[in-house]
């Protein structure tokens, strides 16, 4: 089976998404703040609900706010749906 990769892009934010069946793979680029936080709180909540891993990579991000700070520790919170 052939990874699958999309790519969102909301503003200066750009997430590379990339799903082998085993793990999700949120590689984030550009600006993530406040303006654009909802795309990625979207995204995260979707690769959660599949019950995988989640890796998250900020590599490329050059500007993270408190917001984008939230998102990320809240979805590390976050209760994942029993297999």
């Amino acid at each position: 089976m052939f990874p699958t990769r999309t790519t969102i892009k909301d503003g200066l934010l750009v997430v590379d998404q990339t799903q082998d069946g085993r793990c999700t793979h949120l590689a984030l680029g550009g600006e993530l703040d406040l303006a654009n936080a909802a795309t990625l709180e979207l995204t995260l909540h979707e690769a959660l609900n599949l019950g995988q891993e989640v890796v998250v990579d900020l590599g490329r991000l050059e500007f993270l706010d408190s917001t984008g700070i939230s998102l990320l520790v809240m979805a590390c919170k976050a209760p994942t749906p029993s297999s």
